[in-house]
């Protein structure tokens, strides 16, 4: 039906009379051009979407920043999660305004939430004093490994010796070993003083 509607009238023809494109063509639309990306990033496309149509039943321009903060406030006392919803919302207004269904994304009036990362990366100072720690060797190669050549736990745990060339400096990095497996090519890693 909407594609016959803008085939027949255009763009106007999908705007409602109450203030232009609704939040319910909208979402549908966005949902059907992000079908063909990963599974968790979908899953959140339709998340998204899915709360702005119980949310707003209207024309998008009557979402305000003042209401779509309050809103992204309350889906979640983690501030990870919050971010996680603002960055959503900013993908899909952003892409609602290139489609020249609002004339500005009420997003860019707001302040983006902070996200509390689950791990933190060591300052110079603070790897310096964990390496005079006293410690295992292969805990010592984990944190060299992680720290200086940018591994991560779960490659140095999957790596044989036989992956670090010490004649050429460098760390191979299989694609069985890497977090991703699927389409990951190998990767060399030089090392580092």
């Amino acid at each position: 039906r909407l594609v016959d509607v803008l085939r027949e009238k255009g763009r106007e023809g999908v705007r409602t009379e109450e203030g232009g494109m609704s939040v319910a063509v909208a979402t549908r639309m966005f949902t059907a051009e992000n079908a063909t990306k990963s599974k968790s990033h979908f899953a959140k496309v339709e998340m998204l979407c899915k709360e702005l149509n119980s949310k707003w039943s209207g024309p998008l321009t009557a979402i305000e920043p003042v209401a779509l903060t309050r809103w992204i406030n309350q889906t979640s006392d983690s501030p990870t999660t919050r971010a996680m919803w603002f960055r959503y919302a900013r993908m899909f207004f952003r892409w609602a305004a290139r489609m020249r269904f609002i004339e500005r994304s009420p997003v860019e009036g707001m302040r983006s939430p902070k996200a509390t990362p689950a791990r933190n990366i060591l300052t110079a100072s603070q790897m310096k004093e964990l390496l005079k720690a006293p410690m295992q060797d292969d805990v010592m190669a984990l944190l060299l490994l992680g720290g200086f050549a940018g591994l991560r736990t779960i490659e140095v745990a999957r790596m044989n010796w036989e992956d670090v060339d010490f004649k050429s400096k460098q760390i191979h990095i299989r694609p069985e070993v890497s977090k991703q497996t699927t389409g990951m090519l190998a990767r060399v890693v030089d090392m580092t003083e």
